[in-house]
């Protein structure tokens, strides 16, 4: 379910003010997940010795610079979108193939961190009267908000695990092939990601990712 959906249907009984809250606590929780996906690549990239992020100004907690608008788009509509990829160079690494797999794994450990941090947060709130349905009580909305920041870390990481070109799952893939079969799997990303936007817009994919993030959730909050 899109976190937008999912906000809406919690403040439901208040009504205009709910749509108001749930549009812009799911695109402050978009932005906040995906600038955080990116930064966290950039700095671990640049600790690596790599100096392309910095060049490049991803060394930075600007939403507009991790941003991609069709991405976003598609994360505040459907649920599930991406991040502008923050560029790495691998031959600066020691260790292309082990620095290239920190590069890419670490964003979404840290999305997977952050869901954690946040519901922590809520549950605290909780213990002192928070109730995320009350729109008109602010540790409610705190609690909330903490919430929606939570979805769309976690479901920006698990959406990053599949392995479809330009998410990370696809370059950790491309690790494990020959040479051979890296240019064979290259060679059909642009079909990969029609059929991959096709699941999206048919709620194929996510009929299979809501119940995992929804599971996720539970055992953290």
């Amino acid at each position: 379910m899109p976190v937008l959906s999912n906000i809406t249907s919690v403040l439901s009984a208040n009504g205009v003010l709910a749509g108001g809250i749930a549009a812009v606590f799911t695109v402050a929780g978009i932005a906040i997940a995906m600038t955080l996906h990116e930064f966290a690549r950039a700095v671990v990239s640049v600790r690596m010795g790599d100096v392309t992020p910095r060049f490049q100004k991803r060394l930075t907690l600007n939403p507009l610079k991790h941003m991609e608008p069709i991405g976003f788009l598609l994360m505040l509509l459907f649920g599930y979108g991406w991040s502008k990829p923050a560029e790495t160079n691998p031959a600066y690494y020691k260790d292309r193939r082990r620095g290239t797999l920190i590069a890419q794994i670490t964003p979404t450990v840290f999305n997977i961190f952050v869901c954690a941090l946040f519901c922590t947060g809520s549950r605290i709130l909780t213990a002192f009267g928070g109730n995320q349905a009350d729109a008109g009580n602010l540790i409610g909305l705190t609690q909330l908000f903490l919430l929606v920041v939570a979805r769309c870390n976690l479901c920006l990481a698990i959406f990053n695990c599949i392995p479809v070109p330009p998410m990370d799952g696809a370059r950790v893939l491309e690790q494990y092939l020959s040479a051979k079969h890296r240019i064979a799997f290259g060679s059909y990303e642009k079909i990969y990601q029609v059929v991959l936007l096709l699941l999206i817009f048919t709620s194929i994919l996510q009929r299979v990712l809501d119940p995992i993030v929804n599971t996720v959730l539970k055992v953290l909050g």
